[in-house]
């Protein structure tokens, strides 16, 4: 960062005073405790910038906060920025979520949510008729077995009831036999 994006801080602390520079892009909100200050280097500089100013951006919360404790050491550093490849943020998060609107599908006319709902309609449409024709297709097949039964098919009732008409029938000329063999035996031995 160029020099005029540099801001330097002078803290005061328990009497030892320690010179500190942050680098800062963007906004920074700072939270100094009881006996802490924060200067600018040269002193009575803008830090803040001049709201006056006809460029002068209105301070906005950037979604990043810090809270650092204890006393610093020579050397010790900390950097605040956004991330380069939207990793360990939200970004990837607002993407995928911006996805639902987006138009993608079917050459850029539709949306997932669109073509989603499409393709359960379609689904419906074609197990509804996938059971309309099963229903259909057992209608015939049982109209198809009851015309085959009927024509070359064996009704077990109906042998059934034949089946005793005949025992009747063969009982009855067992009977006329045996009288007309009991009528013969007598006319023979009249003779």
């Amino acid at each position: 960062l160029d020099p005029d994006q540099q801001a330097a801080t002078r803290t005061q602390g328990q009497g030892a005073a320690d010179i500190s520079h942050v680098v800062v892009a963007g906004k920074i909100d700072i939270t100094l405790e009881d006996g802490i200050t924060l200067d600018s280097i040269p002193p009575n500089s803008m830090l803040f910038g001049d709201p006056d100013a006809a460029d002068f951006a209105v301070p906005s919360y950037m979604g990043i906060q810090a809270n650092i404790s204890g006393s610093p050491d020579v050397g010790d550093r900390f950097t605040l920025d956004f991330n380069e490849d939207a990793a360990m943020d939200n970004r990837n998060a607002l993407n995928l979520v911006n996805l639902k609107d987006a138009k993608i599908l079917a050459g850029g006319i539709e949306t997932l949510n669109q073509s989603y709902s499409g393709l359960v309609e379609q689904v419906g449409i074609e197990t509804s008729s996938a059971k309309i024709n099963r229903d259909a297709a057992e209608q015939v097949l049982q109209q198809t077995e009851e015309l085959r039964n009927s024509i070359s098919g064996v009704n077990l009732d109906e042998e059934a009831a034949d089946l005793i008409r005949f025992e009747q029938l063969f009982s009855a000329n067992a009977q006329v036999i045996s009288v007309a063999r009991d009528i013969f035996d007598r006319l023979m031995s009249a003779f």
